[in-house]
């Protein structure tokens, strides 16, 4: 999903939205824990990967990154603004 914003007569920039869903309930809790926590000698590899993904959301200049647990599904949401050049 995107939106393209215009202000005035020229469009300045553009927010992206990227889904990553998986059909299973959700990833264990120490898994999302370790993605928001400082790195450890005993962080998972799995943990490392959402914890290094977490890290680039923030340098994007308007980037945030939420993590939806549903009955049946789970997913990461990076939403993320760009300038259009």
């Amino acid at each position: 999903m995107s939106r393209i914003e215009a202000i005035g007569k020229r469009m300045k920039r553009v927010e992206l939205e990227f889904r990553i869903i998986h059909p299973a309930p959700g990833l264990p809790d120490d898994l999302v824990r370790e993605m928001f926590q400082p790195l450890r000698k005993d962080t998972s590899r799995e943990g490392l990967g959402l914890h290094i993904t977490q890290k680039m959301v923030k340098l994007m200049e308007g980037g945030t990154l939420r993590y939806l647990r549903e009955s049946e599904m789970s997913a990461f949401v990076i939403l993320a603004e760009f300038p259009l050049i």
